[in-house]
């Protein structure tokens, strides 16, 4: 099997909306080699770690 990776995101906490809520689904393009462990993609931030992230939500894939 072989599969093509086109693009690797990673997000960071930002102020979202007029409660400048923290928020990381402002995702920017990463250069690799990228790390991924038991809890996600190293360098990656989940604002809301208790319905994101974690070793079951740790990637997200957007089929081309």
């Amino acid at each position: 099997m072989t599969i093509r990776l086109d693009a690797m995101f990673a997000g960071t906490l930002h102020p979202l909306g007029p409660r400048a809520v923290p928020g990381s689904i402002v995702r920017d393009p990463i250069a690799g080699p990228w790390q991924i462990k038991a809890m996600g993609l190293v360098g990656d931030v989940q604002a809301d770690t208790s319905n994101h992230g974690g070793p079951d939500k740790a990637l997200h894939h957007y089929p081309a």
